[in-house]
């Protein structure tokens, strides 16, 4: 989301800075999920005690491979610093690269939808249900905006790499996760009633997840966006 609002598109020093420290950031709550799963499975088959060495030793190994491994290598290898300096981005990697991030999330948001068809409405009361299925057609919303940038492609401009495309397609791609985000948030607000039977905090919950992924993914982007165009630089704005 940076990169379309921040960078329209362009390929710069902070983008990919930006790119490496979200990525880093993001591996430590996967692992951590990776091994509560494991502690998970482990535990239903063999008990709380073995549950729980499996689940440990295989954060542990995440930590390792992942954080340990990567930093020891970096001050042993002394990994040169990226370059400062910036060339233009040529309007075909653009393109190129609205597509591939269009392809990055939806099989993500695929996966959700096949989770929301898999759950079945008889375990929901009727407010649940209503709330579930609303979710279901926000996601649906999103995979169906982040699909259309490649048949437009395909269709309407013949494959051929124009600035006309990449401004819709940019916009398709923007649109997107804010239907994304409504369906989390949504059901987040399922999941919550269900485990703890508590509507107001699960409601509050679905809020607050909300305004995070929007603040997030366009709050955050637009403030910086608005920020690099109120700051004088030498080369001018962008």
């Amino acid at each position: 989301m940076q990169h379309r609002i921040v960078e329209r598109g362009r390929d710069t020093v902070r983008i990919h800075r930006v790119a490496g420290t979200f990525a880093g950031m993001a591996t430590l709550p996967f692992g951590i999920s990776l091994g509560l799963d494991v502690f998970l499975v482990i535990d239903h088959l063999f008990g709380t005690l073995v549950g729980t060495i499996a689940g440990g030793s295989f954060c542990a190994l995440v930590a390792l491979l992942w954080f340990v491994l990567g930093f020891a290598l970096r001050i042993r290898l002394k990994v040169a610093v990226m370059s400062e300096e910036e060339e233009p981005t040529p309007l075909a990697t653009q393109i190129e690269q609205m597509l591939t991030e269009a392809r990055v999330i939806v099989p993500g948001a695929q996966a959700l939808l096949g989770f929301q068809l898999a759950v079945t409405f008889e375990q929901l009361d009727a407010a649940l249900t209503l709330v579930h299925v609303a979710a279901l057609c926000f996601v649906s919303l999103s995979v169906v905006l982040l699909m259309t940038p490649a048949a437009m492609h395909r269709i309407a401009f013949k494959g051929q790499d124009v600035e006309a495309f990449l401004k819709l397609g940019s916009g398709f791609v923007l649109t997107a996760p804010l239907a994304l985000a409504a369906g989390l948030a949504c059901d987040m607000q399922v999941a919550v009633v269900k485990a703890f039977e508590a509507t107001g905090w699960a409601t509050t919950i679905a809020a607050g997840s909300f305004a995070a992924l929007a603040g997030l993914w366009y709050g955050l982007p637009i403030l910086l966006r608005t920020r690099q165009y109120a700051l004088p630089t030498a080369a001018g704005p962008r």
